[in-house]
């Protein structure tokens, strides 16, 4: 049902079995046989099939998810790509404003839907990390050395990649000193509000 209700993910062909499984996650909202439930199930036919604003917002949404440039990079990084550029597009605020009135009885399942698969994103990602960190070899570090080395591990990777984008290493020690400087100037404005 996550992905029905996602305009990045949802497809014109839903997996099978999606309506058995979607019912299940209906009937823990709604009682069986009552009104609601009935309403709920035909609201989401018409998210399945992508009708009316719906359509047209998975449409747009797919349309910027295709602009994401995959050439030379691995599939995690067009993936953390796609959900930057999702988060950007606020797929709750949009939920909540405009799809409020098309599925009234799906509103509040979606909002939990939906934040639920941007919580394990990045806990997924930290699990990872770890995994490459604590190996059968190093099976014994203790979890301050392993916060550290993971620590270590993803802001390596983002100052490479921040240095292949910058395209030279003078550009890069630039760019940190003035990040330094900038943090330097923070802490003394903390303090000085602090005092």
């Amino acid at each position: 049902m996550a992905m029905l209700v996602d305009p990045a993910t949802t497809t014109d062909n839903p997996p099978l079995g999606w309506n058995a499984d979607c019912a299940k996650v209906l009937r823990k909202f709604y009682e069986i046989g009552s009104a609601d439930l009935i309403n709920a199930r035909s609201e989401l036919r018409s998210l399945v099939a992508q009708d009316g604003e719906w359509g047209e917002e998975v449409q747009e949404v797919q349309d910027v998810l295709r602009q994401v440039d995959d050439a030379g990079k691995s599939h995690i990084q067009v993936t953390i790509e796609e959900q930057l550029k999702f988060q950007n597009l606020k797929p709750q605020a949009v939920w909540k404003t405009i799809f409020q009135r098309q599925f009234p009885l799906l509103l509040d399942i979606a909002l939990r839907l939906l934040s639920m698969m941007t919580q394990t994103a990045d806990v997924e990602r930290n699990c990872k990390v770890q995994k490459v960190v604590k190996t059968k070899n190093r099976n014994r570090l203790k979890n301050k050395n392993v916060k550290m080395l993971c620590y270590c591990y993803a802001n390596l990777r983002l100052l490479k990649r921040l240095q292949q984008e910058l395209d030279s290493t003078d550009e890069l020690e630039d760019f940190l000193e003035s990040a330094l400087i900038l943090d330097d100037e923070e802490d003394t404005a903390m303090a000085t509000e602090a005092a």
